[in-house]
């Protein structure tokens, strides 16, 4: 294929990380038409139990290191088979999962002493006074790396257009996100040196998925988004379309996985077979009955997690009556798990059919699901 102008030839790296896996994309964004997938590259990061923090910033980058080398190595064989115009990467975005990176829903509640005329700037000074308080309170030493006002409330009414606006009571729902400075420090030098590339961004995963769901489901206003990872489990809860909370916990597939397979006394594989039969309903009989228990009993465990989760934070252990969910693997069983656990909800699996109008992937590549609504999200936020 030939690319027909300069702005076609310019291309983005998109790069997302998280505990169990790292993977790379070479996208094109275009102003009418949605972003393509190019070419995807993953790396699988192995599970070491009881490691060092350092430890897990080493393997993960030199993983990042591999995956940026094998989509240069595919930008050269492309700019030589067709050396008309050269792709070229402009731009970087960097997709952070936890633990990686920390997101936290903020609500302002002031009462002003008169009525005020709200800008820009009065929203930005309050932000950034909670912000630093927020930032004050941590040990470590981290960046704020996104931010994003979701709600601006005016004399208790949501207002879209609110500048330039009067009002005595004002209300600020936003996000900030934020992470380790020395990893955010690391990787930008890293892709700086490997691409060239000055124009880098970094993201939450999870607000990203947020963004996207707005997009592709607009009429969703209050749910929960269950992000099950190969390591983690992400929540993300929204009311009236803002962010409200987020939290992370230590369990997802591949956890899963290692405690069947611990106590069935089998290796990982046969564990996930086993997991597999059971949701398809084909164990034999000798095995069934204590393999059944074993699996129940594990997905309560995963449900007692959450709930453990959402009631340190101070939010009700309910969940919304509406829940999205995505998972590394094994999607079936974490929607049965839900089910049997809160049997009035209602559980959206987050599909291809769901991401596929709003995103290409040329094809020989993996479409994947949460990578191609972040790309839709970003692809929202740029304006196109």
């Amino acid at each position: 294929m030939l690319f027909s102008s300069k702005h076609d030839s310019q291309v983005t790296l998109v790069l997302d990380i998280q505990t169990s896996i790292v993977r790379a994309a070479l996208v094109r964004f275009g102003n009418k038409t949605p972003p393509e997938f190019l070419y995807i590259h993953s790396i699988p990061l192995p599970f070491k139990p009881n490691v060092s923090s350092g430890y897990l910033v080493k393997i993960t980058l030199r993983a990042i290191t591999d995956v940026i080398q094998n989509i240069l190595q595919e930008v050269s064989v492309r700019n030589s088979t067709f050396p008309a115009q050269p792709l070229r990467i402009v731009h970087t975005h960097c997709i952070l999962s936890s633990p990686w990176i920390v997101s936290r829903a903020r609500t302002i509640s002031l009462r002003l002493p008169k009525n005020t005329k709200v800008t820009k700037e009065v929203v930005d000074t309050h932000v950034a006074v909670e912000r630093n308080e927020l930032l004050k309170n941590d040990t470590e030493n981290l960046s704020v790396v996104e931010e994003k006002i979701f709600d601006v409330r005016l004399n208790g009414y949501s207002v879209p257009s609110w500048e330039g606006r009067m009002t005595r009571e004002l209300e600020i729902s936003y996000v900030v996100s934020v992470a380790g400075t020395r990893i955010v420090k690391s990787l930008r030098e890293l892709v700086q040196h490997a691409t060239s590339t000055k124009q880098i961004d970094f993201h939450s995963s999870l607000l990203l998925q947020h963004i996207g769901i707005q997009k592709i489901m607009p009429d969703r206003s209050e749910y929960a988004l269950i992000h099950v990872h190969g390591e983690l489990t992400d929540i993300i809860v929204i009311k009236k379309h803002s962010c409200t909370f987020f939290g992370s916990y230590p369990l997802g597939t591949q956890g899963i996985i290692r405690k069947i397979a611990r106590a069935t006394k089998t290796d990982e594989r046969t564990a996930e077979s086993l997991l597999s039969l059971y949701m398809g309903d084909h164990l034999d009989d000798s095995h069934a009955q204590a393999t059944q228990k074993i699996v129940s009993d594990i997905s309560r465990g995963w449900i007692h997690d959450l709930e453990k989760l959402l009631s340190q934070s101070g939010t009700s252990p309910s969940l919304p009556e509406n829940i999205i969910i995505s998972a590394h693997a094994h999607d079936a069983y974490f929607i049965q798990a839900l089910e049997s656990s809160y049997p009035h909800i209602h559980i959206t699996p987050l599909s291809l059919e769901h991401i596929a109008p709003h995103v290409r992937f040329a094809r020989q590549n993996e479409r994947l699901r949460i990578l191609g609504l972040c790309v839709e999200a970003i692809n929202s936020i740029e304006g196109r």
